[in-house]
């Protein structure tokens, strides 16, 4: 074999496999996307142990734990033709997923939202009742105005624990704690804990018990 034609011979080999490389990592970002609205009960799948963002629309927010895996949306409204007009856009990369909820009537709207019990949560609403019960891991909840609800919060999960309001009232029933007011806060640093808790309203109230 002539030198030209190894030559040759090893330019096309190795362009084979920067192709080949090029696209394994191209698969591995891939970004998979749902979408539903509220006409109907969605579900897209999750695993346990995931990083979960929610962005919703204001309203009644429940966020359940649950032993199934995968992501589960139910809504009611006060007129069912309204429903449809609440979009749930779901997607996610690898164990970081984003639930979007938008659209729909001004008042009563409630959402139930279903992960698995073992979630990182970060939840933004601009106002409205916000519950989180029998979910495990670190949580990011923030609201306007309205009222933050954590239930069945094991305090020696928690390593860094911060609630805060404006104006309204921390009630840390699961820390011994309750302060009302203004510019009331309630923080607590300890060690052992696996996870983060944040809670913060501009108005309202906060609740961890």
């Amino acid at each position: 074999m002539t030198r030209l034609r190894l030559c040759t011979l090893l330019l096309l080999v190795a362009g084979a496999c920067s192709g080949t490389q090029s696209s394994g990592t191209a698969q591995s970002s891939k970004i998979a996307q749902s979408s539903g609205t509220c006409a109907a009960a969605v579900s897209f799948p999750a695993r346990a142990g995931m990083t979960m963002t929610i962005a919703s629309r204001s309203g009644e927010i429940d966020v359940v734990g649950s032993d199934q895996e995968g992501v589960r949306i139910s809504c009611k409204v006060d007129d069912q033709d309204d429903a449809q007009d609440v979009h749930i856009n779901f997607e996610q990369t690898g164990d970081f997923a984003r639930l979007l909820i938008h659209g729909g009537p001004s008042n009563n709207v409630r959402i139930r939202i279903e992960v698995p019990r073992r979630t990182d949560l970060k939840l933004r609403v601009p106002a409205g009742e916000v519950r989180v019960d029998q979910v495990s891991g670190d949580k990011d909840i923030a609201l306007s105005a309205g009222e933050i609800q954590v239930s069945n919060v094991n305090a020696s999960e928690y390593h860094s624990v911060s609630a805060s309001v404006d104006v309204g009232a921390v009630s840390a029933s699961a820390f011994g704690v309750g302060k009302g007011g203004f510019f009331r806060n309630f923080t607590r640093d300890s060690p052992g804990g696996l996870y983060r808790l944040r809670a913060h309203l501009i108005s309202g109230n906060v609740q961890l018990n």
